[in-house]
């Protein structure tokens, strides 16, 4: 019964991913419109919910400067670091709380440990440290950019191991599931991620790389394939303004990854990069903590995202 059930999904899956999602028709409309390769129907409908949601909104009292100056590069550039960090003692549990839960887990063969809340309710119970970051600021920066209340749809936090590149091509694996090549995410264009290294990064340890909004629209009007333009093989980054995710143990960066082309880096020798990552979306109620179940979610990806808070 567990095989019929889990075969039955994965024929769910990729009827919805190539009929629908991944539809010609649906991915050029996005090119052409929006400039971004996350479809027409998802940034259609992330629009559409954050007017909505942004209509229902009734804060009352002012923005900080800090957090107007954040959401202000946020919507120019599509990516903004938090002028303050996450505690050490916040970072140093989360650190605790992910060595504990990965130290009988395997790396799998693209490289990657991850753990997520995806359908996962459990997983706010072995990372107790997560009801701990997104703080009074961070919801003021959070509310001031969307123009309205927001929520957690899901929480990662993962490990990325060095990988011969070499030996992935003979077995035909692509580097944490092919988030090495430039990408757009393709969930509704209401929703953004929230970042937090977990350890000091530098060039070493294979930081997130991300290019600004315009210059991906420049990108993706111009035919951008992320199998060809989008393999990390420099063309990018000798045209354009390449920003790098590097910085200390406990930094904040927030990234429209649905509509700035943005890429993982693979580490050099004996390096990781341990992240831990919110998938936040606008909302029409008041964030009041993260809610298990709530926040165990998949990915909003098209009309579904239209009843769904």
């Amino acid at each position: 019964m567990n095989f019929i059930i889990r075969f039955v999904s994965s024929i769910k899956r990729y009827l919805i991913r190539n009929l629908y999602l991944r539809n010609p028709i649906n991915v050029y409309s996005g090119h052409k419109i929006y400039g971004n390769d996350s479809g027409l129907i998802a940034n259609l409908v992330g629009n559409h919910v954050i007017n909505q949601n942004r209509k229902k909104y009734n804060k009352t009292n002012e923005f900080s400067l800090m957090s107007k100056n954040i959401a202000k590069n946020l919507k120019n550039d599509g990516f903004a670091k938090i002028d303050f960090n996450l505690s050490e003692d916040i970072v140093n549990q989360l650190n605790s709380e992910f060595n504990k839960a990965i130290e009988n887990l395997n790396i799998s063969n693209d490289g990657k440990i991850e753990i997520t809340s995806i359908d996962n309710p459990l997983f706010y119970n072995h990372f107790k440290s997560t009801q701990k970051i997104i703080t009074n600021k961070i919801q003021d920066i959070l509310e001031c950019y969307y123009g309205s209340f927001f929520n957690v749809l899901n929480t990662h936090i993962y490990r990325t191991h060095y990988l011969d590149k070499k030996i992935l091509a003979t077995k035909k694996v692509e580097a944490y599931g092919s988030s090495e090549f430039w990408h757009n995410d393709g969930s509704t264009t209401d929703s953004i991620k929230l970042f937090i290294l977990l350890n000091d990064i530098n060039e070493d340890f294979g930081p997130m790389h991300i290019i600004n909004k315009s210059d991906t629209k420049k990108l993706i009007k111009n035919g951008f394939y992320k199998y060809k333009e989008g393999q990390s093989n420099g063309i990018i980054e000798k045209t354009f303004d390449v920003t790098k995710l590097t910085g200390k143990k406990g930094d904040l960066f927030l990234a429209d990854t649905n509509i700035c082309l943005h890429r993982g880096d693979i580490p050099k020798t004996n390096a990781t990069r341990d992240m831990l990552v919110f998938y936040i979306a606008s909302s029409s109620i008041k964030f009041n903590g993260i809610d298990p179940n709530k926040a165990s979610k998949k990915q909003f990806l098209g009309f579904k995202r239209l009843f769904y808070y």
